[in-house]
């Protein structure tokens, strides 16, 4: 029973893999807005007051206004794997003394320790090949509060990320409790019941793929009650791979196009990765990985500097950054390309 709790999961991701496709558009807007689409202030902004959380560093794209510009030729964004900014803030509003300086890919940072009450002075810089373009200074207060949000640090998290798999819909050390304290619960039996009916539609059936051979010269019910769940167990796998093969065959249609579709590409592979991880063939797991590896790429290249500024983007905020944030842990320490995508995606 085991493994099926995370089968389930997959499964249900499979069932609602359906192509679709994501519009955008830009729409030029000369008028004052109460919103910008594209962050145009940094953040903290000058002369603020922080008490309610620790305090998080973000600026705007030095070419941001570009943005709204139609076919923009000067609309670039900086290459994420690339020193693009600097940052440095101090007590001393001269930025002299116990001065902290640090270089970023994008243009956000968190500190990794607290910062502590008081007035704090600090700049952001545009790396322009040898020089650095630096911004005015900018102040702000952080005011004690023993209810503030704190967060963990990234290197904090990623000390205490568990190795093992799966870790993503549950980890591996709760397993079995979860799967104890499941039963009885009426939304396990959903799971079950729409497992049951994905595999008996399309596909491989589970009357196909548990092989009864297995119970001949078992004498009692008890124990061929057993290996047939043992069985079904590999059943929901044998289907689930089936199908998740399939639906990452279809990165090859040219209907299939768009970021909710790649997204889906990278939720399904990471799953399966991830909850099947000690069961599966090092070929899938090979296969699982270069998918991930494929799809996550391409959302990562398209999230760094340009999302963290890209306020108006819902479906990508909603949607997309949760699937590559799952995904991403799911193979950290696995693939060289996760080690970018948690510090991107925790920190953002």
């Amino acid at each position: 029973m085991k493994a099926k709790t995370s089968f389930f999961f997959v499964l249900l991701a499979c069932a609602i893999c359906q192509p679709a496709q994501s519009q955008s558009s830009k729409k030029i807007i000369s008028d004052t807005t109460l919103m910008h689409e594209m962050c145009s202030t940094p953040s903290p902004f000058n002369n603020a007051v922080v008490s309610d959380k620790n305090v998080s560093f973000m600026w705007p794209l030095s070419n941001y206004k570009s943005y709204y510009m139609e076919n923009s030729p000067t609309w670039r964004k900086p290459k994420e794997d690339a020193i693009n900014y600097h940052i440095r803030f101090s007590k001393d509003p001269a930025l002299k003394k116990d001065l902290f300086c640090t270089s970023t890919s994008c243009p956000f940072y968190n500190p990794d320790r607290e910062l502590s009450a008081g007035t704090w002075y600090w700049q952001y810089g545009y790396v322009r090949g040898d020089s650095t373009e630096w911004s005015d200074i900018l102040q702000f207060e952080v005011k004690e509060n023993s209810q503030k949000f704190t967060p963990p640090s990234y290197k904090s998290l990623m000390g205490k990320l568990p190795r093992a798999h799966p870790r993503i819909l549950v980890f591996e050390s709760e397993w079995n409790d979860f799967i104890q304290k499941s039963k009885g619960k009426e939304e396990r039996e959903w799971y079950i019941q729409k497992a049951d009916r994905i595999i008996n539609t399309e596909l491989v059936s589970l009357d196909k793929a548990v092989n009864t051979s297995f119970m001949k010269g078992l004498e009692n019910e008890v124990k061929k009650k057993a290996m047939i769940t043992r069985e079904s167990r590999k059943g929901y796998f044998v289907n689930a791979m089936a199908r998740i093969e399939e639906v990452i065959s279809w990165k090859n249609s040219p209907h299939l196009v768009g970021d909710f579709n790649q997204a889906t590409l990278l939720s399904v592979a990471s799953l399966a990765y991830d909850s099947f991880f000690r069961i599966l063939t090092e070929k899938q797991k090979k296969m699982l990985l270069n998918e991930i590896k494929e799809n996550g790429t391409k959302i990562f290249n398209g999230f760094a500097n340009q999302l963290e500024n890209h306020i108006a983007d819902n479906h990508n905020w909603q949607m997309n950054l949760r699937i590559f944030t799952m995904a991403a842990f799911a193979v950290y320490g696995e693939i060289p390309e996760a080690n970018q995508w948690t510090d991107y995606a925790y920190n953002l």
